[in-house]
């Protein structure tokens, strides 16, 4: 059945040779350590610039039915809907303009911000809200 090179494969596999290197696991803690505190405060503010500016765009007759959570804030940003808004609604909206976001359950959506996301993203996340906003105006 199988030759010398085929069990010699196999004996490699079987001590350690399909492991990663250590090396590699090791420099992406590295990297990791070296950039989490930096990282982690700017995933923050971002948050907080979203929550702070879905509530500045909320007009206030709204702000009983749609409205971002801005306490205890990590990297996620929690949009409470009610009275006749659904949080399927708005991630439909979203998703149809190029934003991800979770339904969460049924009153709020869920939106995570992680190392990839930058300050212009945040921008132009506030351009959708702010046309899903018009949108419920014009129906």
């Amino acid at each position: 059945m199988g030759g010398t090179p085929v069990l010699v494969s196999l004996g490699n596999y079987a001590l350690g040779g399909g492991w990663r290197q250590a090396g590699v696991l090791a420099a992406a803690a590295h990297v990791a350590l070296d950039n989490a505190e930096a990282t982690i405060r700017k995933d923050h503010a971002n948050a907080q610039k979203l929550a702070s500016g879905i509530n500045a765009i909320t007009p206030d007759n709204l702000k009983n039915v749609i409205h971002a959570t801005e306490t205890g804030l990590t990297n996620m940003v929690m949009l409470i809907c009610s009275n006749g808004i659904s949080p399927s609604q708005v991630q439909k909206f979203f998703q149809s303009n190029g934003v991800l976001v979770m339904v969460f359950d049924a009153t709020r959506i869920r939106i995570v911000l992680n190392w990839g996301v930058k300050e212009s993203d945040i921008d132009e996340v506030l351009n959708v809200y702010s046309r899903f906003i018009d949108s419920i105006f014009k129906n």
